[in-house]
């Protein structure tokens, strides 16, 4: 009977089914336990002392008919509950070892019932169906107050309820509890507190703008609801009748070799559902598509070992790829001609938005081993008395653009420290995390790092969280032109660029977001196959990386009066090496790069990206600034590229050499 009540399942809902099996359950067990306890008698049965009823067949018909009725109700209620409702109601990160456990847990009761109830008989007779009876209607009560209704819900919106605490009272939430309702998300879940984030949440929460028609989206999903409220195309409308994408398995363990001589050997069909290609095609929430921000947030969880929960005190927001997300924060955060502090040479996406603000550009210095934070503490310990300090540093701390330096485990706590003492946001713009390919452990996060650092040696002292803002990008992981990333960190943060995101530009591309929901989540995929997939490609550009370096030393490495051309750090992740091209090696200064990339470099046939490029002002005290370091990318050549690349860099430094010796 447990097949066919499987069919009617989401009809009857599980609440209701748990209640009723477990309390006609406990009535046949009463009825049966008083039957035997008024009308039976021990006796001797072939030399045991056993409990029967004796002349009263009624009696014994009564109870064989109660005994089926008993499994009756078991097989069409908790037989199949049982089994279900244990996936819907764990969380994405725990729910196969928790599913598993319920499992075993379900069999390892049936063999103890198996060994306990004969014993049971012997001893106590009628009263062992008392003591199960018992069970069963303490259970029903177990049900009635601790289990909520998951008919009709998605596993998200499941997890949302045990998230928002309403466990204990389960008779109370109706089927709209776990969806978003329209007085959460005009006031807002509590937010966190503002001794956690400093005293910024008044600069980035006042933004004001108007996203109510897109704050009722989610109710529209809610079961009888007729919705008359936005005016979205109707889907019947689109071209588009159906996505499917050919992806590559990364748990496949086809070598090179062989998908060189065959391409498709290791790739799977990845199709959008009627459902999914529905919600792709249509307008979504500003934050982003739910079921990909969930799948972020248990990544985050995973890797990051920080829990988020949408729209409480932290959480993920999306965005088209993390230079959006980025801007949005620094607008958010940093009020016109304020300064700023970031670490140089920086990123040269960020400079720009900064000069858009008139801000006073803060630079600190960095090396092979991340920001000076020496230099920091100087800085820092220094600082006007009176004049504000900067609210936020930035930095790149794994692969960096362009130093391809990675900050080591001590840099990033002494960072942090600062943060803490000095009162200011960090943001980690981190795309190359991914990229890793070092010879030790990849270091923790700065996101990671502050749920773990203490805030003094104190061991009775807590972990203090909210001051690190951190910007994923599926860019160098999934492809640069699908255009998404997502921010994690104080929840007052992200609802302020869910508010910018809403006023420039609505949302990102829904279609983009499910099809790589739909990729992340394919059989193939999950957060084991994303895992496989990233130290694949980290493994794929450590190969670049030692090409590239190896030609570097043999072109590079010393000239034919022995001295170098060039010196470096050898990169960690990421695509890029910096180096310092040696004009003069004898002197101490520092050259100018720009002007010989752009004359004699492009003229030999070679292009790189001049220092300057990554210096947060073009100017100094004494004129245009200058420096001998160049950005190389060494991603997308091949090794006779790169050979030949470096021969011509060996030749433009040479011929600047002569050019100075000859002046």
């Amino acid at each position: 009977m447990t097949v066919p009540a499987i069919i009617y399942i989401d009809k009857w809902g599980r609440r209701p089914m748990l209640i009723a099996g477990l309390a006609f359950m406990g009535i046949f067990l009463f009825i049966v336990g008083a039957l035997q306890g008024h009308l039976g008698r021990w006796s001797d049965v072939d030399g045991e002392r056993v409990w029967i009823i004796r002349n009263h067949d009624a009696a014994t018909k009564g109870i064989i008919v109660l005994a089926y009725l008993f499994v009756c109700s078991f097989a069409v209620t908790m037989g199949p509950v049982s089994w279900t409702y244990p996936a819907e109601i764990f969380s994405l990160r725990v729910r196969a070892k928790a599913v598993s456990l319920a499992t075993a847990t379900n069999w390892m009761f049936n063999f103890a019932l198996a060994w306990a109830v004969p014993p049971g008989f012997s001893t106590i007779a009628y009263k062992t169906y008392f003591i199960f009876g018992t069970f069963n209607f303490a259970g029903c009560l177990h049900v009635i107050f601790m289990y909520p209704e998951t008919v009709g819900r998605t596993l998200e919106e499941v997890e949302d309820i045990f998230a928002a605490g309403n466990v204990f009272s389960a008779w109370k939430i109706d089927k709209n509890v776990g969806r978003r309702t329209l007085e959460d998300m005009e006031k807002g879940k509590k937010t966190q507190d503002k001794s956690q984030v400093g005293s910024h949440t008044q600069n980035y929460i006042g933004i004001n703008t108007f996203r109510l028609v897109r704050h009722l989206f989610p109710l529209e999903r809610t079961p009888g609801v007729i919705s008359l409220l936005a005016g979205k195309p109707n889907p019947t409308t689109f071209p588009i009748a159906g996505v499917s994408l050919a992806v590559r398995d990364p748990r496949s363990a086809i070598k090179d070799k062989k998908r060189e001589s065959d391409e498709n050997a290791d790739l799977v069909e990845v199709k959008l559902d009627k459902a999914l290609l529905e919600e792709g095609l249509q307008y979504a929430e500003e934050a982003g598509v739910r079921s990909l921000m969930k799948w972020f947030c248990g990544l985050q969880e995973r890797v990051h070992g920080r829990r988020c929960t949408l729209y409480e005190e932290s959480g993920v927001d999306e965005a088209v790829g993390s230079q959006d997300v980025l801007y949005k924060a620094i607008k958010a955060i940093v009020n016109p001609g304020e300064p700023v502090f970031l670490e140089s040479p920086v990123y040269p996406g960020v400079p720009p938005v900064l000069h858009s603000l008139h801000c006073e550009q803060i630079e600190i210095p960095t090396d092979d081993q991340g920001v000076d934070t020496t230099h920091f503490r100087k800085v820092l310990e220094s600082w006007p008395a009176g004049k504000p300090k900067p609210k936020i540093f930035y930095t790149v701390p794994t692969g960096c653009n362009p130093t391809g330096a990675t900050a080591s485990l001590e840099r990033r706590v002494e960072l942090l420290k600062l943060s803490r003492e000095h009162d200011f946001l960090i943001l980690e713009d981190d795309p190359y995390y991914y990229l890793y390919y070092g010879d030790t452990a990849r270091p923790p996060s700065y996101f990671s790092l502050e749920a773990t650092l203490l805030i003094s040696d104190d061991d009775s002292s807590l972990p203090e969280v909210g001051r690190v803002i951190r910007f994923d990008s599926l860019s160098k992981v999934l492809s640069a032109g699908i255009r998404i990333g997502f921010a994690s960190g104080p929840q007052p943060v992200l609802d302020a660029l869910i508010k910018f995101t809403a006023t420039i530009n609505l949302q990102t591309p829904t279609l983009t977001q499910i099809i790589t929901y739909a990729l992340l989540t394919s059989p193939s995929w999950g957060y084991d196959g994303f895992r496989l997939h990233t130290e694949q490609i980290a493994e794929f550009y450590r190969k670049k990386r030692d090409v590239f370096e190896g030609y570097m030393r043999k072109y590079l490495g010393s000239s034919e009066d022995g001295s170098a051309l060039a010196k470096w750090a050898t990169p960690k992740a990421g695509l890029f090496f910096w180096f310092k091209i040696l004009i003069e090696p004898d002197s101490e200064s520092d050259g100018d790069s720009e002007a010989l990339i752009q004359t004699k470099a492009f003229q030999n046939g070679v292009l790189a990206l001049p220092g300057t490029v990554f210096l947060p002002s073009s100017q100094d005290a004494q004129g245009p600034r200058k420096t001998g370091y160049v950005r190389a990318s060494f991603s997308l050549l091949n090794e006779v590229e790169v050979e030949e690349a470096i021969i011509r860099l060996k030749k433009t430094i040479l011929e600047a050499r002569d050019e100075l010796q000859n002046q």
